[in-house]
């Protein structure tokens, strides 16, 4: 028995890490293709490029994207290598911060793999990781900001909350949405950590690297675009950029509602191409099965902190797991909640963040039913691949039939 459990597995984790390194693999596979601009690559690598040869340019983001982006383009120049090279770095980067943010939050190494597998195979992840777009650096560094976070519980090391405050402060430099994993960073340490902010030194650090380092950061990033006049400069754009998002009414073909993103109603198609019956498109959809099973999990998740507050009912559960899944539960409806109260056009990549909590709560599920029944787990978890492979040329731009194409579109609004 115990040889058999043991063979388990390691041909799980033999299986798992081929899948992951096949998927990341597929993330670098000819990523200077399509040689046009996808999407918004219109604006973030053109943007890039102007500072880098004009010096300025101007954009309702935040600059620390296009910084990046400007750093690949010194490397390899203004291209598709240039324009995506730092997305791909920043998406496989993602992959590892997943597997050790999973592993540090939820203490156990086959959840940690479990969820770093889902995330490889996930579209969504993919397609972000193969354009030159910049919500990637914002799911990267909030995660490194709320990694070193985890971090500090085991050593309270102050170098990991500086840290902390550094990355909510690229994260916050990058979009302003990013400021969902800057809030949770301070309130996660409030909560968690009370025992500690009880003196006043370390408070008092606890101000300075979580509430003024990242303004600090945020600030700074406005430097290389702003070189003369800053501080005048930096509040004018930021009065032209609230008015332009609080004041964005008009609508846009591919733009979707917020009830909608849960079960993936309007995904968007980035680039697409018909030559004679040979189609080329790349569409950020997110892994179907993940998606639905990670919804799933929204409600499973609800339903077991519920159950857990009726006294008569005993888990087997671990109290520290309950907080885990209310803390992923509360992230998930901090990112999503408040696009209820917005009222411009909105995207499904808009729930990426929120997403990843929820990807995050699948995967401890699956863990869950792995325990249970390793028949189901494998089923689930082979079915997910298989929905990963049939869709990835969807994600990556690579030639198919139009019959094949037109199977993979389950809803007529995926067109």
């Amino acid at each position: 028995m115990t040889k058999t459990i043991f063979l388990g597995r390691f041909f799980f984790l033999f299986f798992s890490l081929c899948v992951i390194i096949f998927f990341t693999f597929a993330r670098i596979y000819n990523i200077g293709l399509p040689v046009e601009k996808v999407f918004d690559e219109v604006y973030f690598p053109v943007m890039a490029h102007q500072l880098l040869t004009v010096g300025s340019y101007y954009d309702t983001h935040p600059p620390m994207g296009k910084l990046i982006i400007a750093l690949s383009e010194m490397m390899f120049g203004n291209n598709t290598l240039g324009w995506r090279f730092t997305s791909l770095v920043a998406g496989i980067a993602f992959l590892a911060v997943i597997y050790v943010f999973t592993r540090e939050l939820l203490k156990d190494k086959t959840t940690a793999l479990i969820t770093t597998l889902l995330f490889a195979v996930d579209g969504l992840f993919i397609v972000y990781s193969r354009v030159g777009l910049i919500d990637i650096f914002m799911l990267l560094f909030g995660f490194c900001a709320f990694l070193c976070v985890l971090k500090f519980s085991k050593s309270h090391a102050k170098y990991l909350l500086l840290l902390a405050g550094i990355f909510c402060g690229v994260t916050l430099s990058v979009k302003w949405i990013g400021v969902g994993f800057w809030f949770l960073a301070v309130v996660y340490t409030i909560f968690f950590y009370r025992s500690w902010l009880k003196s006043a030194k370390n408070f008092a650090l606890f101000v300075l690297f979580l509430l003024i380092v990242p303004i600090i950061v945020y600030l700074v990033s406005f430097i290389p675009l702003y070189k003369m006049n800053i501080i005048h400069e930096t509040i004018k754009w930021h009065i032209q950029a609230w008015k332009y998002h609080s004041g964005l009414s008009e609508g846009h073909v591919y733009g979707s509602k917020w009830w909608g993103w849960p079960i993936m109603i309007r995904p968007i198609w980035f680039y697409y191409k018909d030559n004679g019956g040979i189609v080329r498109g790349i569409i950020a959809l997110a892994n179907p099965l993940i998606l639905w099973l990670s919804t799933a999990s929204i409600v499973a998740s609800v339903g077991l902190i519920i159950a857990s507050l009726n006294k008569k009912i005993k888990f087997s559960i671990k109290n520290s797991e309950l907080k885990s899944v209310w803390f992923l539960l509360s992230a998930w409806l901090i990112f999503y909640l408040p696009w209820i109260f917005i009222t411009r056009v909105a995207f499904f990549y808009h729930y990426m963040m929120a997403y990843s909590f929820a990807v995050i709560l699948l995967g401890y599920f699956l863990a869950k039913i792995k325990n249970f029944s390793s028949l189901l787990f494998s089923f689930l978890i082979i079915l997910i691949v298989f929905f990963g492979l049939i869709y990835l040329p969807l994600w990556t731009g690579y030639p198919v039939e139009y019959d094949y194409y037109r199977n993979l579109m389950l809803f007529k609004s995926w067109i």
